[in-house]
């Protein structure tokens, strides 16, 4: 995944954010942080979300269309 634009404060979050291991670990992280960089990290993980969710509807159509190349060519 490649998120574009970011600042360098955006950057480092994203770095933190991917190193965490576990919920617990990422609660504790998250709760320490400055109230400015937690409504950083609340909409990179919007950003990521989108990311996955556009990735993963792709990915469906490419499927979709397989399956209806395949029945056309079976005459379905």
């Amino acid at each position: 995944m490649q998120i574009d634009g970011l600042n360098f404060r955006q950057f480092q979050l994203l770095e933190e954010l991917w190193s965490v291991d576990d919920s617990e670990e990422l609660c504790d992280w998250f709760e320490n942080l400055p109230t400015l960089d937690k409504k950083t990290v609340i909409s990179l993980m919007e950003v990521i979300r989108q990311e996955m969710l556009e990735t993963k509807v792709e990915e469906d159509l490419k499927q979709a269309n397989l399956a209806i190349q395949r029945a056309k060519t079976l005459d379905i």
